[in-house]
């Protein structure tokens, strides 16, 4: 349940270092992108690659949490396939994030909120096709129900966070200690994890 229990999810993803090290402990912590691509299968010791030397990370399904490594040879056995995606679509999802939150940043401050919101939705409407679902939800005690969207995928949950965050009027700042962009909840909210909130507050604990 990305969108509840990481209501920083797109955030996240945006400021996740876009190195092989960076995606694959993103990877490992939340998950594959969008659907998961078969890379290989490996029969009585051979490995037959269905990508051929594309710098992808591979899970193999049966292991449990799922491990992310570069190859087959990181897995033991004699039978098995390997799923996972090219790290040049983590690349390209990230820059694309990155893109949108320093776009959404400059809501409100400039006469031209129609042109910038143009500009996020033309990344936005390139990368949630088929990623978002349309819902009717029944509401306790309500004669109509309400329309509401479902992530399909990671990626889906993502975005849709994003503009979530920027349909509720959400500012978005800079962390007050890593510097990534994030959107503020509410007014005096510094931080963009309790992560950093905590380095703050142990920076300005007096030394021993």
């Amino acid at each position: 349940r990305p969108l509840v229990d990481t209501p920083e999810l797109h955030s996240e993803l945006a400021h996740t270092p876009a190195t092989p090290e960076g995606i694959r402990a993103f990877a490992n912590k939340y998950g594959m992108l969008g659907q998961r691509r078969l890379l290989g299968r490996r029969a009585h010791g051979d490995f037959s690659a269905k990508i051929e030397n594309s710098a992808s990370f591979c899970r193999r399904d049966e292991l449990f949490p799922p491990h992310y490594a570069d190859s087959a040879e990181a897995f033991e056995g004699e039978n098995f396939e390997l799923y996972g995606e090219p790290l040049k679509i983590w690349v390209e999802e990230i820059e694309a994030l990155r893109q949108a939150l320093a776009l959404a940043a400059t809501l409100g401050t400039t006469a031209s909120d129609a042109k910038i919101l143009a500009q996020i939705n033309g990344i936005m409407g390139d990368r949630t096709e088929g990623e978002l679902t349309a819902l009717l939800r029944a509401r306790p005690g309500e004669h109509n129900p309400s329309l509401g969207m479902q992530p399909n995928t990671l990626r889906g949950a993502a975005w849709l966070q994003l503009g979530e965050a920027i349909a509720e009027g959400r500012k978005f700042i800079e962390c007050g200690v890593c510097g990534h962009l994030f959107a503020s909840g509410h007014k005096g909210k510094m931080y963009c994890s309790d992560a950093c909130k905590q380095k703050a507050y142990r920076k300005r604990m007096p030394s021993i």
